[in-house]
């Protein structure tokens, strides 16, 4: 898998991973991830809270749970794909980043 393949090598290059986390690239991707993670913290509370008021205002017993939650799901599912796809395209450009990188310092 490319990912391990890259995560070993940072990994034996202590230098390699300060210039990198010193790029303008790795600060965005870390910024997306962490946004991205906020962002569904607040959202799943946000859905949990609006939908446990709405049951309570329609008077819907929590024994009637199971349409609750397939609800629920589907909307964190579509989060999770918005998610996932982000973080596709950062790990992406992360790759891209590390072969310039090497061609870089294969030329030296």
């Amino acid at each position: 898998m490319p990912i391990r393949t890259i995560a070993r090598y940072l990994m034996n290059h202590p230098e390699l991973i300060s210039k990198l986390a010193n790029s303008y690239l790795f600060r965005r991707a870390a910024q997306m991830a962490a946004s991205a993670f906020f962002r569904g913290k607040g959202v799943g509370s946000e859905v949990i809270t609006k939908v446990t008021q709405e049951m309570g205002k329609k008077g819907i017993d929590f024994k009637d749970s199971q349409k609750f939650m397939e609800g629920l799901q589907g909307k964190a599912g579509q989060y999770n794909q918005n998610i996932d796809n982000k973080l596709r395209d950062a790990v992406t450009r992360i790759g891209q980043v590390v072969e310039e990188f090497q061609k870089r310092q294969m030329k030296k």
